[in-house]
């Protein structure tokens, strides 16, 4: 079931109880479509700087992750899984999604952050090691978020996580 749980300016909050919800059903594209709906034809005048793709040079053309939407999972399974539909649903846009998730390649998630990200799908654990690096990644620009999970993301074991998370890393 969906269920919209806050709504702050143009900050979105969404929440999914996992129990009555099948495998398959759609829930990704329940949350995207609407956000990337409200995002596509203003992604050029939103977008923060990115680097050239054709000839990029980590060296010299990296910047900062500065996602418009970030959602927030439990696994990185289900952090990959929400990447794939991102990236179908980005497809021939100016929006570019990126992963990031704990027990996966570090340098490879964040090089790719270095190019650019509006979307970003993340594990709390990876995410929080990304919030404590400036120059990489910054959550100043960020419209919507999404918790998908939520009712596993705001139990007792991801409370000081999440509120870290949530405040944009100023804690």
């Amino acid at each position: 079931m969906l269920r919209l749980v806050s709504f702050l300016g143009e900050r979105l909050l969404f929440t999914f109880t996992t129990t009555d919800v099948t495998i398959g059903s759609g829930k990704t594209a329940a949350y995207l479509i609407p956000v990337l709906s409200r995002l596509m034809g203003k992604a050029k005048k939103l977008a923060a700087k990115r680097p050239n793709p054709v000839g990029y040079n980590p060296q010299t053309d990296r910047v900062r992750a500065e996602p418009l939407v970030l959602i927030v999972c439990p696994t990185r399974e289900l952090a990959v899984q929400i990447f794939d539909e991102a990236c179908r649903l980005c497809y021939r846009s100016m929006l570019r999604p990126c992963v990031a998730y704990g027990g996966g390649p570090s340098r490879l998630q964040r090089e790719e952050l270095e190019k650019g990200c509006d979307i970003l799908i993340a594990t709390p654990g990876r995410l929080m090691d990304y919030m404590d690096k400036p120059s990489l990644l910054s959550l100043n620009r960020v419209k919507y978020t999404i918790i998908d999970e939520a009712d596993e993301m705001l139990s007792a074991d991801w409370e000081e996580d999440m509120k870290k998370i949530m405040m944009g890393g100023g804690m």
